[in-house]
């Protein structure tokens, strides 16, 4: 009798522990008063010492302060090559979140990193105009900005404009000359700073609560502004994807300040080239040299080829049989991400104009063999198929 019943206390037992997870709190009845008391004496000293420490650490992360004063060359260098690579950070993670359907988030994210590669340009052209560069109170103005949305917004809406007014396109034979197909009027950048905000935080607005949410208007900006950031952050990259070639380059348009006039012309040609103004050539400088061809070659409806096959053939031969494949093997690998992306049809869709642009390249360079390493198929009808 006794071990039927302690049979049905365990069966009982076992069922409520099934039901019943036991709780911290059910834990702290159970424990025995000696160890109630010592445990209350150490929790408030853990908690004391955790939130000092995050305090601590806070501090850490938050120290530091800006002189706010004139940079030199070096320094300038570094900031142009800082502003671009969390500029291009910043379009990485906008990337992944449109793919993964954070199409809000990944619109203020987008703003963001314009206002960090509007960084760029006025930064550059502070300190290569010899007056500003000399200038204290230019300097000052410039750091009030560094830490503005508006005068970055409204700088990075309005970059590539005179590229854009300057050209007369009824001279030309080809679509689009300039190296951008996405431009901002004049007071577009005015509405950037309240799109990034309710894409990021709840706002109160005609008399009700509004949450950030992907709708049709969400899509269309996001898409143009980042095609607007990407093309614009891939002309970037050969001048600033390393302090090095920020340096080399910041020298190189400072000789037009002080060369004799008859040696002019040369200086602009070589700052003009791909590279040519350059000292260092490592990996990732000529991924970004190649990228920048690209996207200068791809901005109108149909590939500038008779521009970019000569340029890229003079730019890779330079380079070992290995070199040349592994550089363009890293590009076709870009690319393709890009175009993976359904969210960013605009960024697709000038990956896949850029894309076949190293294709013709390719075809014309490299064997059969090797195409296929590279794209997954060889030239031909598979690659036919393929743009189709």
């Amino acid at each position: 009798m006794r071990a039927a019943k302690h049979r049905k206390l365990q069966l009982h037992s076992h069922r409520s522990s099934r039901c019943y997870p036991t709780t911290a709190k059910q834990n702290w009845v159970l424990l025995p008063t000696r160890h109630k008391l010592e445990a209350s004496k150490r929790m408030p000293k853990q908690i004391k010492k955790q939130t000092e420490d995050i305090e601590k650490l806070l501090a850490r992360l938050s120290s530091g302060q800006n002189p706010k004063r004139p940079l030199s060359i070096d320094e300038t260098a570094e900031g142009l090559t800082a502003c671009y690579l969390n500029g291009l950070a910043l379009i990485e993670d906008a990337r992944l979140l449109a793919a993964n359907g954070r199409e809000p988030r990944a619109l203020s994210l987008t703003i963001l990193a314009l206002e960090e590669l509007a960084k760029i340009p006025d930064l550059d052209g502070l300190y290569i105009d010899p007056i500003s560069r000399a200038d204290g109170t230019a300097w000052a103005d410039f750091w009030k900005r560094f830490s503005s949305h508006k005068p970055k917004q409204k700088r990075i809406a309005a970059y590539g404009n005179i590229i854009r007014e300057s050209t007369n396109l009824e001279d030309v034979t080809c679509e689009n000359p300039t190296p951008y197909s996405s431009y901002l009027s004049e007071n577009a950048y005015g509405h950037l700073d309240n799109v990034k905000q309710r894409n990021f935080y709840v706002d109160f607005i005609s008399s009700q609560f509004r949450c950030p949410e992907a709708n049709r208007d969400t899509s269309m900006a996001l898409d143009f502004l980042f095609s607007f950031a990407e093309e614009r952050a891939d002309s970037f990259g050969s001048w600033h994807v390393s302090t090095q070639r920020s340096i080399d380059f910041l020298a190189a348009r400072l000789k037009v300040f002080s060369t004799n006039a008859i040696d002019l012309p040369e200086i602009i040609k070589s700052i003009g080239s791909l590279n040519d103004w350059s000292s260092s050539h490592l990996p990732a400088e000529s991924d970004a040299d190649l990228m920048r061809l690209a996207c200068y070659c791809s901005s109108a409806s149909v590939p500038d080829y008779d521009s970019f096959l000569p340029e890229c053939e003079s730019f890779l031969s330079k380079k070992t049989t290995h070199e040349r494949m592994a550089l363009v093997g890293r590009a076709v690998a870009s690319l393709k991400r890009r175009m993976e992306v359904a969210a960013l049809p605009k960024s697709k869709h000038r990956a896949l104009l850029m894309f076949k642009l190293l294709m013709s390249y390719s075809t014309r360079h490299l064997s059969d063999s090797e195409c296929k390493e590279l794209f997954g198929f060889s030239p031909g009808e598979d690659a036919r198929r393929h743009f189709r």
